[in-house]
C-alpha cells in the first residue's frame, strides 16, 4: 500500500469498535506492518457459517448483513439484520468453545477484513487502546447476559412471550424475524398453542408483529417489550 491508501484505510479501521480511539500512526502502522485479509461478499453469499472454527477476527467495514441465529433443539431460528461497522462474536476467538455459533450472511455487497487469531494476539499485547476495547465489549456482553438471567419472565403470557422473544436476540431492538412452528412454540413455553395463537393475533392486530405460515415478523422489539411489560428487557 502507498501512503494515500493507507490513511484511507486507517479511516476504515478507526470507525471499527476494536480500533476506536486508537492513532492514526498507529493504524498506519498496522496496515503497513501486519498481514490483514481483505474480502468482498455480494448479497446472498456466506460469510461465516455457525459451527465454523473461529480463528479470526472479522470486521464487516461496509455494507449489511443479516445473522441468523438457532438454538441445539432447533424449534426455531431468529434474524437480525446489521449495517457496518460490525463485529460478529469476538469472544468466540478465545476460551473454550473457539466456534462461531452463528451464521452471517450479506444481505448487500459488503466488505470485510480479516486478522488472524496470532495477529490478533500482538495487538492485544502493545496496543492498550485495543486490548481495552475488548475487555469493555466482552464485558458489555457478560453484562448482558447476567442481566437477563435475573430479569422477571412476566406473569401473563403476552408477557412470557415478549421476553423469550426479545431474550434471544442479540439487540433487544429493530426488526427481528423468528422462524417456528406454534407447535414448537409451545413446547419452549409450556404453554397451549391455542393460547400463543391467539396472543399473537393480539400482537399483529396492534400493529406489533406481521406473520405467515412459520414466520413472525416483529416490526420493533422495544416496541413488543414496552407493549408487553415495560419492565422487562432493556433495548441495547
Amino acid at each position: 500500500m502507498n501512503p494515500s491508501t493507507d490513511f484511507q484505510f486507517s479511516r476504515v479501521l478507526r470507525q471499527q469498535p476494536l480500533f476506536q480511539g486508537m492513532a492514526v500512526d498507529d493504524l498506519v502502522e498496522i496496515l503497513g506492518h501486519m498481514p490483514l485479509g481483505f474480502h468482498k461478499f455480494e448479497e446472498g453469499e456466506v460469510v461465516v457459517r455457525a459451527f465454523s472454527p473461529c480463528t479470526q477476527l472479522l470486521f464487516i467495514t461496509d455494507g449489511a448483513v443479516s445473522v441468523t441465529t438457532e438454538p441445539a433443539s432447533r424449534h426455531y431460528s431468529i434474524e437480525e439484520n446489521f449495517e457496518a461497522p460490525y463485529l460478529p462474536e469476538p469472544e468466540r476467538v478465545f476460551g473454550l468453545h473457539q466456534h462461531f455459533t452463528r451464521t452471517v450472511t450479506a444481505s448487500s455487497s459488503c466488505n470485510c477484513i480479516s486478522i488472524s487469531k496470532e495477529n490478533a494476539m500482538q495487538l492485544l499485547s502493545r496496543f492498550s487502546i485495543f486490548r481495552i476495547n475488548l475487555l469493555n465489549i466482552l464485558s458489555t456482553q457478560s453484562q448482558r447476559l447476567q442481566q437477563r438471567i435475573y430479569m422477571p419472565q412476566g406473569q401473563t403470557l403476552s408477557q412470557r412471550l415478549a421476553n423469550f422473544l426479545a431474550g434471544r436476540c442479540i439487540r433487544a431492538s429493530g426488526t427481528k424475524v423468528f422462524h417456528t412452528k406454534m407447535r414448537l412454540l409451545s413446547m419452549e413455553l409450556s404453554a397451549d398453542r391455542r393460547v400463543i395463537s391467539a396472543v399473537l393475533h393480539n400482537w399483529a392486530d396492534a400493529g406489533l408483529i406481521t406473520m405467515s405460515r412459520g414466520c413472525i415478523k416483529v416490526e420493533a422489539m422495544e416496541r413488543l417489550i414496552q407493549e408487553a411489560e415495560p419492565e422487562l428487557l432493556p433495548t441495547q
